[in-house]
């Protein structure tokens, strides 16, 4: 795939989206290596199911709680929780 900024100077865009074999954000910021990558979105991924599942939580009503042994103060406390 060719990329031209202006009609005499094409430039080559690279499997990571970056022109001349930089990053598309070279000029912004570092690029944080893949496995690093993998782990953040990992982490926010897991963050993201967590307050899901507080959501879900704190919308049983008092007969399910009390089948799987939790309180209703408990319950709030759970989805109030943001780590």
């Amino acid at each position: 795939m060719t990329f031209t900024a202006c009609p005499s100077v094409p430039r080559q865009v690279n499997e990571q989206g970056g022109l001349d074999g930089q990053s598309p954000v070279s000029g912004f910021a570092p690029v944080p290596p893949p496995e690093m990558r993998a782990s953040v979105l990992m982490r926010l991924v897991d963050w993201l199911d967590r307050q899901h599942q507080r959501a879900v939580l704190a919308e049983l009503d008092n007969r399910l709680l009390d089948d799987i042994g939790v309180t209703r103060e408990e319950a709030i406390r759970e989805s109030r929780n943001r780590s």
